[in-house]
């Protein structure tokens, strides 16, 4: 029997891809009527077909449109005695039950109804449903990440812009400085004017541009300067 054959006769629709749900249905069986479910001998796995059942269990499908059960715990049992007892697996497709729920509870009997099934293909779509949840939050974390990413990417000019600043102020004072020495000023004369002037080069434009600013643009630019110079 097929994967596709045992889900439409137990589900009406066909395996939809990596529907596992014959397949855990199956294992399940196998711990119960093998004697080593790694081992299988009464339902075996058929390598691109699906499986096949082996004596000893006795395979038995019942599917009416009675009202009421027609299958009691009395007469499985007299028909278990007849068979001298080997295991008999019995699937019950009918709505309501054809099999009392007591046929179930015997020893050589693996009852299996549309209810054991739909608990199934529950767990399954509940594990799909929290398995879609972690997907959705990396993704989230994920897209998060880039889209930071790309946003750092696009300061990258104006990042390079300011260094470039910074390291043309730094070499016009240097210059200086060496120009000072070579003249023979005095060192710490020189070194004072040396920090003095970065000083007033890498701080003149913020300070000319709060000097300029209207009133409001004055308090977001000071609120800006106050965090990038992290003088609070």
């Amino acid at each position: 029997l097929s994967r596709d054959f045992l889900l439409e006769h137990t589900r009406g629709r066909e395996a939809a891809p990596f529907d596992r749900t014959i397949d855990v249905q199956v294992g399940r069986l196998r711990k119960k009527i093998e004697a080593e479910a790694d081992d299988p001998q009464i339902i075996k796995s058929v390598r691109g077909a699906g499986y096949i059942l082996v004596a000893p269990v006795s395979p038995r499908c019942s599917c009416t449109a009675s009202s009421l059960p027609i299958l009691g715990k009395g007469l499985v049992e007299r028909a278990l005695r007849a068979r001298k007892r080997p295991p008999m697996l019995m699937v019950d497709r009918s709505v309501p039950r054809d099999l009392e729920a007591e046929v179930g509870e015997m020893d050589d009997v693996f009852l299996y109804t549309l209810d054991d099934l739909q608990g199934i293909v529950q767990g399954n779509l509940d594990a799909r449903r929290s398995a879609l949840e972690q997907a959705e939050a990396i993704i989230e974390t994920q897209v998060g990440q880039f889209m930071h990413w790309m946003q750092a990417r696009a300061a990258v000019p104006l990042i390079r812009q300011l260094r470039e600043q910074g390291e043309a102020a730094r070499r016009q004072e240097l210059e200086r400085a060496v120009r000072l020495l070579r003249r023979g000023d005095d060192p710490r004369q020189v070194l004072e004017a040396l920090s003095q002037g970065l000083t007033n080069k890498l701080l003149h434009g913020p300070t000319q541009a709060l000097n300029e600013a209207a009133a409001e643009e004055r308090r977001a630019l000071a609120e800006l300067l106050e965090r990038l110079y992290r003088t609070r």
